[in-house]
């Protein structure tokens, strides 16, 4: 998946706004339909969006994590193996080395 240069305006935006629908209508990713497992991008500390994608061609699923910073949102996808407890725990940790650093 090497499209997060290529994520449209649009997606960042809705990821930015009103989710309030993600848990029955989901989002996309870099065009990929993903459904919300859990959305504390907006809590203090926590600061995360955790994702799941539809099954792509081969049924395979991914954990995608979202981390917010007052100046930027962190993404990453897991492998196909990788729980979302390890791809929050890299997402959490880029967060905090980032709000340290004041971005």
């Amino acid at each position: 998946w090497s499209c997060w240069f290529l994520l449209p305006p649009a997606e960042i935006q809705k990821l930015l706004g009103d989710r309030k629908d993600f848990g029955q209508c989901g989002t996309t990713i870099c065009g990929t339909k993903c459904r919300m497992l859990r959305d504390n991008l907006d809590t203090d500390g926590m600061n995360s969006l955790d994702l799941k994608t539809a099954p792509d061609t081969e049924g395979n699923t991914y954990n995608i994590c979202i981390g917010k910073t007052g100046k930027t949102l962190v993404i990453a996808k897991g492998k196909k193996d990788a729980n979302g407890g390890q791809v929050a725990t890299k997402v959490f940790e880029t967060v905090s080395h980032l709000k340290k650093a004041q971005f």
